[in-house]
């Protein structure tokens, strides 16, 4: 006979009143631990009855284990018991929305489940009590003519078109499951069937466009958004995907057709004008780019990453302030990034900030010793400043690693010709337009000195040379005719 302890004995043998109620919840947590394990041993063992049999005597201690619900659920399914599974996933569901593996044990399940429905709707409509269907279609004789015929033909369509509505809903619900685990190949066939039966369903055409082009499927992905927009046009959702999806296929035009759109119906929405401002700067168009991103940070300020493309566009622009003015907001957010120095210390370096430049590239080197860039920028802010020594180490590490150099020469030139040494400085000219002969200020300051010593006719073809590139060099300096 089992011996049966009061909760309460009085025998005084605990000297903590709550002993007794803690020793007993640790007691209920072994056993949650135990008929886990068992319930474990015997799914590893394919023994499914005992395996559902133990995981529900672990939710009778502990309704609330998600652990639990969801071995049940996984024992159902095995036992075929397909609509208590699903209960069991959903209960999981519910303690735990994001677990993977009760998602998909649900989405399987419900596939099982339409299985079965289909199949018994298929068996009742080829049974040979074929009357019990009179409530879907009127049964016909075999035809005898094509009237007839087509009238059977009408009504086998109408019982499939009763057959896919009653389907939808369970179409919903595996492709909903197949979203959360990113199954883009479920999800396409569910949505698939699901705008077959509804083609008005914009949720299922919006869905099949995300899954397409996540599984790179452009051209698929385009048609389905542009479904979605004919069932509900002002959907900014949709416009934003498919612009993303045009701008993924090299499609520029359509894809800022679809940007100007949305932000017509949509000012504020700083996806569509992120995008719109990126294929911009694609296009070259980096006067309208900036616009975009000056709009964005107007509305945010601490959108850092917009910052920095106005920088870079208004660098492209050589508008030299407003690019140092957006890159230094940039820098304050982000003091860490290398591009936003790099940047930022060529603007200064064009606004003649030497020293500023001068830091900011020496920051940059520091991290990217080779960075050819950050190189060129800091000989030239050094020859800005007169640090010649500077200039021309670096000259030297640029050739060595086969990078470009004339700009450095000719600054190097411009020290000596300022220096007197006339003839050095005709000599390191020279070197820079071997290296890049249409160098029109290289072949202007040539010139100078080259009529200096009297070498007029050297001279004049070295100005008419520099007025063919650049005519606003040279045109006071001689009579081009």
């Amino acid at each position: 006979m089992r011996q049966v302890i009061p909760i309460n004995s009085g025998s005084g043998d605990s000297g903590n009143p709550g002993e007794d109620l803690r020793s007993r919840l640790r007691l209920g947590e072994k056993t949650v631990q135990l008929f886990a394990a068992l319930a474990e041993e015997s799914m590893a063992e394919r023994k499914w009855t005992e395996a559902a049999a133990m995981w529900q005597q672990l939710l009778d201690l502990d309704a609330q284990s998600a652990e639990g619900w969801g071995g049940l659920g996984d024992a159902r399914f095995q036992l075929g018991a397909y609509a208590e599974a699903l209960r069991a996933y959903d209960e999981c569901l519910r303690l735990m929305p994001s677990d993977a593996a009760a998602l998909q044990g649900k989405a399987e399940t419900m596939a099982e489940l339409e299985r079965d429905s289909v199949d018994a709707m298929l068996s009742l409509w080829q049974s040979s009590s074929v009357q019990s269907l009179s409530a879907l279609a009127s049964v016909q004789p075999p035809p005898s003519d094509a009237g007839t015929a087509m009238e059977a033909l009408s009504g086998t369509r109408d019982i499939l078109s009763m057959v896919e509505a009653a389907m939808a809903p369970l179409e919903e619900g595996l492709a909903a499951a197949a979203l959360g685990v990113g199954d883009w190949r479920s999800v396409i066939k569910h949505c698939t069937r699901l705008v077959v039966a509804r083609p008005d369903h914009f949720e299922a055409w919006y869905n099949l466009g995300v899954a397409r082009q996540q599984a790179g499927e452009v051209a698929e992905a385009e048609f389905a958004y542009r479904q979605a927009l004919k069932v509900r046009p002002e959907s900014t959702d949709a416009m934003l995907n498919l612009g993303m999806t045009l701008q993924l296929g090299d499609d520029s035009a359509g894809a800022r057709e679809q940007y100007e759109s949305l932000l017509q119906l949509a000012p504020s929405c700083v996806p569509a004008r992120w995008n719109l401002g990126l294929l911009l700067e694609e296009m070259d168009e980096h006067e309208a780019a900036s616009k975009q991103y000056e709009r964005i940070v107007a509305a945010d300020p601490t959108h850092s990453e917009a910052w920095f493309r106005l920088g870079f566009a208004c660098l492209r622009q050589g508008e030299w302030e407003n690019a140092a003015a957006a890159l230094e907001h940039f820098r304050e957010a982000s003091p860490e990034s290398w591009e936003g120095a790099l940047n930022l210390a060529i603007a200064y370096q064009r606004l003649g900030r030497y020293r500023e430049a001068i830091a900011l590239f020496e920051r940059v080197l520091a991290e990217q010793p080779d960075n050819g860039v950050a190189l060129q920028g800091l000989g030239l802010a050094a020859a800005g400043v007169g640090q010649i020594e500077v200039v021309v180490g670096v000259r030297k590490k640029l050739a060595l690693a086969k990078q470009p150099t004339a700009g450095l020469t000719f600054q190097v030139a411009r020290w000596l010709e300022e220096k007197g040494r006339r003839e050095d400085a005709i000599r390191v000219y020279c070197d820079a337009l071997k290296e890049q002969p249409m160098f029109a200020e290289a072949l202007l300051n040539l010139g100078h000195l080259l009529a200096a010593d009297g070498k007029t006719a050297e001279a004049s073809e070295c100005w008419r040379r520099a007025l063919s590139l650049r005519p606003e060099l040279a045109a006071g300096y001689f009579d081009p005719k």
